[in-house]
């Protein structure tokens, strides 16, 4: 009896000892597939501060934290890890950027696409009803902007620094007008996201007229034709959309020559 007893025992000690084996053998397979270094091959649908959105072919979404200069439509092959499976999206650590490329669905050589998105976005502000997405949509869209314009990010597979004289005119004259409708629809928007990122957007009508001056000044030393095109632009956010000689004069950090070339060119419109 006592040898039944005994072996009863040693049994369920085995049988202990073997689940606590398949126990840890389970954690150490989670952590393991957590932590692994996996290859995602995908398209960013989103750029946000600091992180992207990616599809991949599986139609499986991730957020991935990056401070890389990338573009809604890109493709790419990147190396991550730190997945966490329980976030939608999910979450995870960019170790390796293999490859880089543009989406097949996006014509990348066509500048219209970065023309139509300033204009996209002029219309969302004057079509503008007081509706929470709307507006989350229209303000993410104007930082995309803004960051296009001033922090070197990409939009349509273009970056600004980039493009042609008259093609960053006419941007900066869209970006002069949307960012005064933004203003208008949201006062307080640009002090509050200011307050929370690295970079600044309370000062951003400042820079977009010094952007379109200084190009101005340049473009009308040799180019007649561009010349009279960006002084017409001028003329139209004057008498259109409330820019005043007080307004540049007023302009801090600029200096006196400076001021001096464009009063020069303020003066002829």
């Amino acid at each position: 009896m006592e040898s039944n007893v005994s072996a009863i025992s040693i049994i369920k000690i085995v049988l202990v000892f073997i689940l606590i084996i398949v126990l840890i053998g389970i954690l150490f397979f989670v952590n393991i597939s957590d932590n692994e270094i996996i290859t995602i091959k995908g398209t960013i649908t989103y750029v946000g501060n600091n992180y992207i959105l990616v599809v991949d072919n599986d139609n499986v979404e991730y957020k991935l934290d990056t401070s890389n200069n990338f573009s809604v439509g890109d493709t790419l092959t990147v190396s991550v890890k730190d997945l966490d499976k329980k976030k939608t999206p999910i979450e995870a650590t960019i170790v390796e950027v293999n490859y880089i490329g543009k989406s097949n669905d996006m014509p990348i050589d066509n500048i219209d696409n970065v023309v139509k998105y300033f204009s996209d976005l002029d219309n969302s502000l004057d079509n503008f009803v007081d509706k929470q997405q709307d507006a989350l949509s229209i303000k993410e869209r104007y930082v995309s902007m803004i960051d296009f314009l001033f922090y070197n990010k990409g939009l349509k597979g273009f970056f600004f620094k980039d493009l042609d004289d008259n093609i960053k005119l006419k941007l900066m004259k869209d970006a002069y007008i949307i960012n005064d409708k933004i203003d208008e629809k949201f006062p307080n928007f640009k002090s509050e996201i200011s307050r929370t990122s690295s970079k600044i957007y309370s000062d951003v009508k400042n820079r977009i007229v010094v952007s379109y001056l200084d190009i101005t000044s340049r473009v009308c030393l040799n180019d007649n034709d561009m010349c009279s095109s960006a002084k017409e632009g001028i003329k139209d956010l004057r008498d259109n959309y409330g820019l005043t000689w007080d307004f540049i004069d007023n302009l801090s950090s600029i200096s006196s020559a400076k001021i001096k070339s464009w009063y020069d060119i303020w003066k002829e419109i």
